[in-house]
C-alpha cells in the first residue's frame, strides 16, 4: 500500500519553507508553530500535558497518505495528525518518541484532551534520540489507518472515529517539560 500511494502524483508537496497555500497554523494549543531555517519549527514551551499542533486547515481530505519528516530537538513526542477538525478537538495522532516508541491516538473532546489509545509499542526502524532525522506516513482509507516510520510498515488500525479533516504536525513531551521540533517535506496523495 506504501508505494502505491506514495508512487502516485501528490495532490500537495509542502517543502515546508515558509507559509503556503496549506495555511498551517497553531490550533487549539500552547506553544507556536512558525517557519524559520528552512523548516517549519514548532514549539510547545507550556508544562501543561497537552501537545502544539499545527493544522493545513486548508487541507480537508478523508482517504489521503500524510508524510513529512521530523527532527526532535527537544522533548519526547513528534508525529502526525489526520482528520483533524477545524477546532483541533477530534483527529487522529500517530507519534513516535526518541526512545523509539510509537502511538496511534484518537482524541475526541474539548483541547484534544480525551485521547484514547488505538495501538503503540516500539519498532526498530525509529531512529532514537534528539536530532535524528525520521520520516512518518500516515494512510487514511476509509476506516483503516496504516502506520509508517522510515519506509517500513508498523501497524494497521481499524477506527470509526473520525471520517475526514485536515492534516497536521505536533510535538509533546510525556514528561511536560518543553518540546520542540522540525519539520520538512510534507506531502499529500489521495487513496
Amino acid at each position: 500500500l506504501y508505494t502505491q500511494a506514495t508512487g502516485r502524483e501528490t495532490m500537495s508537496s509542502d517543502p515546508l519553507t515558509a507559509q503556503s497555500d496549506n495555511s498551517w497554523e497553531t490550533v487549539n494549543s500552547p506553544g507556536s508553530c512558525s517557519f524559520d531555517g528552512n523548516t517549519l519549527h514548532a514549539v510547545n514551551s507550556s508544562e501543561d500535558a497537552r501537545a502544539t499542533m499545527c493544522l493545513a486547515n486548508a487541507t480537508k481530505y478523508k482517504n489521503v497518505a500524510f508524510q513529512a519528516q521530523l527532527v526532535a530537538l527537544k522533548g519526547d513526542t513528534d508525529g502526525l495528525i489526520v482528520r483533524a477538525d477545524s477546532k483541533g478537538q477530534q483527529m487522529y495522532l500517530f507519534s513516535i518518541t526518541t526512545t523509539g516508541m510509537y502511538t496511534l491516538a484518537v482524541t475526541n473532546g474539548q483541547n484534544g484532551s480525551l485521547a484514547h489509545i488505538l495501538a503503540g509499542g516500539t519498532n526498530p526502524a525509529i531512529k532514537q534520540g534528539e536530532n535524528q532525522t525520521n520520516q512518518l506516513t500516515l494512510i487514511a482509507r476509509d476506516n483503516t489507518l496504516y502506520l509508517y516510520v522510515n519506509q517500513k510498515f508498523v501497524t494497521k488500525v481499524s477506527d470509526t472515529t473520525a471520517a475526514s479533516g485536515s492534516v497536521g504536525l505536533f510535538v509533546g513531551n510525556s514528561q511536560g517539560d518543553v518540546s520542540e521540533a522540525r519539520f520538512t517535506n510534507a506531502k499529500m496523495w489521495s487513496v
